[in-house]
């Protein structure tokens, strides 16, 4: 089978998620979902107010660069906003831009059959690492030779300097060009959440101050296109960096980086977000102590020297007002007890079963799952990968129940104690 090139949607939708729109779809959903299952996502944007969000979200990581693929995504979309879905996530780089265009045509799709309006859904997505086109014309080339034909020979990246690893580049120029692809890939004239991707890679390359220098070059550059209307607010989406101690090479620091906002964009600023992983196996982002935020009242009573306190990276988010997205809940497919496309018995241990409240004995692995990210607290939404319209009914069944927070207690659980993946 022949697999053609996903073009773009041929337009762009004008205009933007806003607290407006979002309110108007939460209004569909009133008696048909749980209490607190959407949350309010802070913007700084006077004209598009607090976005209200779905505790359960959409994501398009996964899956060959194929026709079949494009089209279960497109279905799978489709199927999670009439669940009561309206946060999608997706990336540049994911599907080698297919993701992204499989996401504009499903948007496309449902606004011309008057499903929804463009301003009750929150669209995602990131750049940072360089990415092949749909088409993968880097299969005839060098590869290095196909990223100096089109980045740097356009003037978009300057130097060999400014890519780490040969592969990741937050250059202002470059993520510009970056916001500009996902635009035409969504077929939108404003993207509501823009990531850098795993900016951590940086550090694999570059001192920390020289990291510092590039972040607030890139941070810079997104509150640009934040005032020319191409992106509401900006953030970061992170694999390694707040889960690890601080002394590893690819250690963030949420302090330093909301300095760095706040250097650029004012009290004001619009980074807001934050992309994590987090999931009954992966919980350092809620267990670990590992980020330093500054106690003001403590540093009032030392005459203005600064006073720090350690804390989790839901803490200092808290504290700055960053609000926090969960990736990976179901541990990239491993906590959903499927194999293949058979569901099987419980692979979670008892005591994780226990202490996820208000589902019932019927409660798949994958629900159990999805209920404990969306209901620790921090947690705006829980967003999952879902390819399959199957998958999409499944987790959604958690949108009937309560998601109120709830302070999970420590599981204690040894992580080769149970069969993670198995």
């Amino acid at each position: 089978m022949v697999t053609r090139v996903l073009a773009s949607p041929p337009d762009l939708l004008p205009g933007r998620a806003t607290i407006v729109g979002t309110d108007s779809f939460i209004r569909l959903f009133d008696k048909k979902s749980g209490e607190e299952h959407f949350r309010r996502l802070v913007t700084n944007v006077p004209e598009v107010g607090d976005l209200l969000v779905s505790s359960v979200g959409i994501g398009t990581h996964t899956g060959h660069e194929t026709d079949e693929v494009d089209a279960e995504y497109r279905h799978a979309i489709t199927r999670a906003i009439e669940l009561g879905i309206n946060i999608i996530d997706t990336s540049v780089s994911f599907r080698s831009m297919r993701s992204e265009r499989a996401v504009g045509w499903a948007l496309a799709e449902a606004v011309a059959r008057g499903m929804i309006t463009r301003d009750q859904i929150v669209v995602c997505t990131k750049g940072g690492y360089l990415t092949f086109e749909c088409d993968r014309p880097a299969y005839n080339l060098n590869p290095h030779q196909w990223i100096d034909n089109t980045y740097f020979r356009r003037g978009i990246i300057e130097s060999w300097s400014d890519v780490v690893g040969d592969c990741h580049c937050i250059a202002p120029k470059f993520l510009k060009n970056q916001v500009e692809r996902s635009r035409r890939n969504l077929g939108l004239e404003t993207i509501d959440v823009y990531y850098i991707h795993n900016p951590e890679e940086q550090l694999n390359g570059v001192s920390r101050g020289e990291f510092n220098a590039r972040m607030e070059a890139a941070f810079k550059a997104l509150e640009e296109e934040t005032a020319a209307g191409h992106i509401t607010c900006y953030g970061v989406s992170t694999w390694k960096g707040f889960r690890v101690p601080p002394q590893d090479r690819q250690y963030l620091s949420l302090d330093d980086l909301v300095t760095i906002a706040r250097s650029v964009g004012g009290a004001d600023h619009h980074f807001r977000v934050a992309m994590v992983p987090f999931n009954l196996y992966m919980r350092e982002t809620a267990e670990v102590a590992n980020q330093w935020v500054e106690d003001e009242q403590k540093t009032i009573y030392a005459h203005g020297k600064k006073h720090f306190d350690l804390d989790s990276f839901l803490g200092a988010a808290k504290h700055y007002g960053i609000q926090v997205i969960a990736s990976a809940v179901l541990g990239q497919g491993k906590l959903t007890g499927y194999v293949g496309e058979i569901i099987r018995d419980h692979n979670l241990p008892v005591q994780v079963l226990h202490c996820i409240a208000d589902l019932g004995d019927g409660a798949t692995d994958a629900q159990c799952a999805m209920q404990f990210a969306r209901t620790t607290p921090g947690i705006i939404t829980a967003m999952a990968g879902m390819r399959h319209h199957f998958h999409v009914d499944e987790n959604a069944e958690v949108i009937k129940r309560i998601a109120t927070y709830q302070y999970h207690p420590n599981l204690n659980i040894d992580p080769f104690s149970w069969s993670y993946g198995n």
